[in-house]
């Protein structure tokens, strides 16, 4: 890495490894800032566009964190043999802004009256708790594929 991924394009492959043959109970990344200056995500390690109710909103965040990826039956194991294996993450962002487990976008608001609610730990709108929630959210949100 670092891989900037555009997870509305579908599926998207974004690296190739050889990993040791072995039983490996998790996947382990770091979501971390962008240093590319010429990237919309320049100091940023998520970025997400939108709207809300007929209104944009804009919503990033420049955390770093280190997730750790399992899955979701705790006795499935990732198991590497001398073959060519996938693994498949699913990042289900419909989980990230469900109105009932997830977070209400409803109830952000354009708190300096420029036309755009702005989700940030800036906090420029006054939607810094909104922000933090999206980013637990996101990352509870990242499963193992068991297909």
């Amino acid at each position: 890495g670092p891989f900037e991924l555009d997870l509305l394009a579908g599926q998207v492959s974004f690296i190739s490894v050889e990993i040791p043959n072995g039983i490996y109970e998790e996947l382990e990344f770091k979501f971390d800032e962008s240093t590319d200056p010429n990237s919309d995500l320049f100091g940023k390690s998520v970025l997400i566009q939108g709207t809300v109710n007929g209104t944009p909103f804009i919503f990033w965040h420049n955390f770093e964190d280190e997730v750790e990826v399992d899955f979701e039956d705790s006795q499935l194991d990732i198991v590497i043999q001398n073959n060519t294996n996938e693994l498949i993450l699913n990042f289900d962002l419909s989980l990230v802004f469900d109105v009932t487990s997830g977070v209400d976008l409803s109830k952000a608001a354009d708190g300096n009256g420029d036309g755009i609610i702005e989700i940030s730990p800036i906090d420029q709108d006054g939607n810094n708790a909104i922000a933090q929630s999206i980013k637990n959210n996101i990352k509870a949100a990242i499963d193992l594929l068991d297909d």
